[in-house]
């Protein structure tokens, strides 16, 4: 265990650095917190089984083989898994592994592949319920269209983060009652199929809302997820109680079949020493180096002179700004109009490293709120974000194009896009900071 520990030195600067700088919400910390206090901590002096012990070769292996080209989420997985694997397979395993993967900085990833898949989904599951409702819609990538107007399923929408917390609450629930595999994973089914649906009824009761009485409050807007949000952890409280899981495994750390995983013969000598060799070898991979900057697909035209009309004076990059920019796909750069920030963002190719606006924004300190999005008078949209820090309020505004004129207001739906072939690169990526 002391050996995992340093071994993964990697994943722990790593996992830091995430925290701080505010792409995410540090909701891991609390399943961090469950996980090591549900953690057999009595049973780490015992021998590690063969099966168990080669399962942490693996995930370890893994990680120090794979370094260049895994990602260091994934990274950070396999070695939650390899910590999983070393306590054993006793007892809530599923559930323990369960809370120490939701307790990787996953939401702001998750926003990024899945947001726009998931609203996409939500739109389209929509639209027979509307319908039986009376209202002919016609659904339009993430949009609905009715009468004339059109209504769209914006990023909070996409129900990810009522997702994580629907996981986290059915993994603990599974932790604490010392459910076996199958009870945990049924409970995460259902987990997920009864958050799918409060996410559901949540975009029709708020579409109802903005067609009939135009757009609601912003107390209204959210007392509505609340209270679908609350009934849904209701409903997974219900669904994992005492005779909720019949006929399925119920093994908690006492149980026969965790007692006979311990009384398995220990690992031999040979299966350690791979232990050991894999994870020294994790802990200096990172020394090695390797990788590098990606080269870019298209040749740069240069900075616009003006924007909306008024002209551009670039701004210096601070340190970080520079650090980013060096390992960015493209190029970044920021102006001023004299009264405006706008930044610049040249994108050669499809990059998770095509941050929001949002993230940066948290990182800097200030408290951030979704915005709806936004047409300006030559028709572009916009996907806006208000931000306030010290009493100073700013709005901020962001759209991605391509030289065909195709525009994004998020960057899932941009990433799918370019992946999917639909989009060819370069593309711009504009944000724009008002007072």
């Amino acid at each position: 265990m002391a050996a995992w520990v340093v071994a993964g030195w990697p994943v722990w600067r790593w996992y830091g650095a995430r925290l701080g700088d505010g792409s995410d919400e540090p909701w891991g910390l609390a399943a961090l917190v469950v996980a090591l206090v549900l953690v057999p901590w009595r049973r780490l002096c015992e021998p590690v089984p063969p099966g168990a012990a080669l399962a942490a070769v693996g995930a370890a292996a893994t990680v120090m083989f794979g370094y260049e080209w895994l990602p260091a989420l994934v990274r950070g997985g396999l070695w939650m898994l390899a910590l999983v694997a070393l306590v054993g397979g006793a007892g809530p395993a599923v559930a323990r592994a369960g809370l120490l993967l939701l307790s990787l900085p996953v939401v702001a990833t998750a926003q990024f592949y899945l947001g726009y898949p998931l609203r996409a989904l939500t739109a389209a599951c929509s639209v027979p319920l509307l319908q039986v409702l009376g209202y002919d819609v016609v659904r339009q990538g993430t949009a609905l269209r009715w009468a004339g107007e059109t209504v769209l399923v914006d990023a909070p929408c996409s129900g990810i983060q009522m997702l994580w917390t629907g996981l986290f609450a059915a993994c603990t629930l599974a932790a604490v009652r010392g459910l076996g595999a199958g009870a945990t994973l049924m409970l995460l089914r259902r987990t997920g199929a009864v958050v799918a649906l409060a996410n559901l009824l949540r975009c029709v009761a708020l579409f109802l809302l903005e067609v009939r009485g135009g757009a609601p409050a912003q107390w209204l807007h959210e007392g509505i997820g609340l209270a679908l949000f609350g009934a849904a952890l209701g409903a997974v409280a219900w669904c994992g109680g005492r005779g909720r899981l019949a006929g399925v495994d119920a093994a908690g750390e006492g149980s026969g079949c965790g007692r006979s995983l311990r009384q398995a013969s220990p690992a031999p000598r040979w299966v350690i020493l791979l232990l050991g060799l894999a994870l020294m070898g994790t802990a200096v991979r990172p020394v090695l180096g390797g990788g590098g900057v990606p080269q870019e697909a298209a040749a740069f035209s240069g900075w616009p002179e003006t924007f909306e009309g008024r002209p551009l004076t670039a701004l210096a990059p601070s340190d970080r700004e520079a650090r980013f920019a060096a390992g960015f796909p493209g190029k970044v750069a920021a102006f001023t109009d004299g009264e405006r920030t706008i930044v610049l963002r040249w994108v050669a190719r499809e990059t998770r490293k095509l941050h929001p606006a949002l993230h940066c924004l948290r990182g800097l300190g200030y408290a951030v709120q979704p915005g709806p999005v936004w047409r300006d008078a030559t028709g572009r949209s916009w996907g806006t974000t208000l931000a306030e820090r010290a009493g100073c309020t700013r709005r901020v505004r962001e759209r991605i194009n391509d030289a065909a004129g195709r525009e994004w207001t998020d960057v899932s739906a941009w990433w799918w896009s370019a992946w999917r072939g639909e989009s060819a690169g370069p593309w711009w990526a504009t944000t724009v900071f008002e007072h």
